[in-house]
């Protein structure tokens, strides 16, 4: 709500607000990225929505020349990065444009001594970072008052100011070690804050260098005149990019569960896991997985929000569009380039500051077309009516929503793959455990299964909290197992991607005969049931009486 109120006061028109308010909330409701969020509600929303408002707080900044804003937009940064490294970059040009900002507005901007400008930019950067750290302080005291006088470690009071270094040297083996050592904190901290300096009076020095050149005000004229087009061709260009590294290279193999060969490349590991292409090196390697983090993108976006920017942008005019937002929206194409460059792991929900600030802009450029108010109106229902129908089988959690050109062979859908995974390809989250149990309470509704005594196994850790049966959630790895027809165990396709397939302790009554990789003989065995999305398998239930203990020979 605060979004929309931000968007509504400060960038949308008072003629369109009761059209844009539905639109807004219709399609906000229904994004898969921010319903992921919402599940994960520490890291994930909180992050997304301050990185958000501060990237909207430094538009007002901008527009209304309100240093207010930015020094606000440096607040909630520090709390959006404070929950997760995605959001670091944002708090990081929130300084920086705060910084430079109440510079360009102040006296000092037109001052010839470089030393007064100097010492004013350090002041302002001083105000910057010192905001932030105070805003880290009072996060301190506030979770030491909740533990009871337990204070967490002062070291990560300056967290969120130095993890925008872990992409780049994260790869480095002393990377941890340095990471724990204050120095380097403070290290950090001095080299921000001389950058932020250095950077804003090289950005005024190229201004006033540029001011009085023709060429300039081309540049500025023919962008203003065709940025539409302009737009146009990166999404067009990136688009394409995300649709190829979906089906090339088809298959990211894991290591070491499918090890890199001798001589091939051996990138860095997430998680003691290594997604690798075959790649011979590192540039290669490089630039399949940027193609795969574009994949990544543009499989968390509805099929209408890429059809409606396409002809919004080819087709249709607007007017009053601010630069910023363009280059708002030409960033958030980049992001993922730059998630691939630096080989950060690329999700959908590692991507939802982008993506969710690509879904602002896109609904900014539909606010300013000239189009007619039923027309508008026709759009607006047509957008969230596909959007739901495309969404939907994908609920509750939407990790698994992919668009409907992303589809994938019944190879890779029904047939569990070891050490083997897909662009768009959801694992399972913990999730499936109340799934499953709403279709057994189903069947026990509908008398076909007993439902006295119920007990649901699983893999992956979750719970299930409004069961209307009598049922017991245990793990199947930690607790005693039983094999009856009131017993179910959901197998994730997690367990079978990152070969955890070895450790069960049971297998189908009919094993297969070369059993080293899957004890589970489906095609003899099948499961009780299975949950998919639009043909894509993601766990199979077998029932207790399917299963027994595993052989030890």
């Amino acid at each position: 709500m605060f979004i929309h109120f931000l968007m509504d006061k400060y960038f949308f028109k008072n003629e369109n607000r009761e059209l844009n308010f539905v639109l807004f909330m219709g399609v906000f409701f229904l994004f898969p990225s921010n319903n992921m969020a919402l599940i994960i509600f520490n890291y994930d929303l909180f992050s997304m929505l301050f990185a958000v408002i501060a990237i909207i707080c430094l538009s007002v900044l901008i527009k209304h020349h309100d240093n207010k804003a930015g020094l606000l937009a440096v607040v909630v940064a520090m709390f959006a990065a404070q929950e997760k490294l995605s959001a670091s970059p944002i708090l990081l040009i929130s300084i920086l444009v705060y910084v430079y900002c109440s510079y360009q507005h102040s006296n000092f901007f037109y001052v010839p001594d470089v030393k007064k400008r100097l010492g004013m930019l350090m002041w302002y950067a001083t105000i910057a970072i010192g905001t932030a750290l105070s805003v880290s302080l009072l996060s301190y005291l506030i979770v030491g008052m909740a533990r009871g006088g337990s204070l967490p470690p002062l070291k990560g009071l300056a967290h969120p100011l130095i993890n925008w270094t872990w992409p780049i040297l994260g790869k480095l083996s002393i990377y941890q070690s340095l990471k724990a050592e204050p120095i380097f904190h403070v290290f950090i901290i001095l080299a921000e804050l001389l950058g932020v300096v250095l950077i804003s009076e090289f950005i005024r020095f190229i201004a006033f260098r540029l001011k009085n050149k023709k060429g300039i005000y081309y540049l500025t004229d023919y962008f203003e005149k065709y940025n539409y087009k302009f737009v146009l061709f990166v999404f067009v260009s990136t688009l394409l990019i995300g649709v190829i590294g979906n089906f090339f290279p088809p298959e990211t193999f894991i290591d070491p569960i499918i090890p890199v060969a001798p001589g091939n490349y051996q990138p860095p590991t997430f998680n003691r896991m290594a997604g690798h292409y075959g790649a011979s090196g590192l540039i290669p390697h490089t630039l399949f997985y940027s193609m795969k983090c574009y994949a990544v993108f543009f499989d968390a976006l509805p099929t209408v929000f890429v059809l409606l920017m396409i002809v919004m942008l080819l087709f249709l005019k607007g007017r009053g569009a601010s630069i910023w937002w363009f280059v708002i929206g030409v960033s958030v194409l980049a992001v993922p380039l730059v998630y691939g460059l630096t080989l950060t792991p690329a999700g959908m929900r590692y991507l939802n500051i982008p993506l969710l600030l690509f879904l602002l802009f896109l609904l900014y450029l539909f606010d300013k077309l000239m189009i007619s108010r039923n027309l508008r109106t026709f759009i607006i229902f047509i957008t969230i009516f596909a959007m739901f129908l495309e969404v939907m089988p994908f609920a509750p959690v939407h990790g698994a929503f992919r668009p409907v050109w992303c589809n994938f062979p019944d190879e890779f859908n029904l047939q569990p793959p070891v050490g083997r995974q897909r662009s768009g390809a959801w694992r399972g989250w913990g999730e499936e455990i109340m799934i499953a149990g709403k279709k057994i309470e189903q069947m026990c509704l509908q008398k076909k299964a007993n439902c006295d005594d119920v007990r649901l196994y699983y893999i992956f850790p979750g719970d299930w909290l409004d069961a209307k049966i009598p049922v017991k959630v245990l793990s199947m790895l930690r607790n005693e197992l039983r094999f009856t027809k009131n017993d179910y165990y959901v197998i994730t396709r997690s367990a079978f991607m990152y070969d955890g397939i070895k450790y069960l302790k049971f297998e189908t009554v009919r094993p297969p005969a070369h059993k080293k990789k899957n004890p589970l003989n489906f095609d003899v065995v099948p499961p009780e049931f299975v949950i998919n999305y639009r043909g894509y398998h993601q766990s199979w239930i077998f029932r207790g009486d399917q299963l027994k203990p595993k052989s030890e020979t």
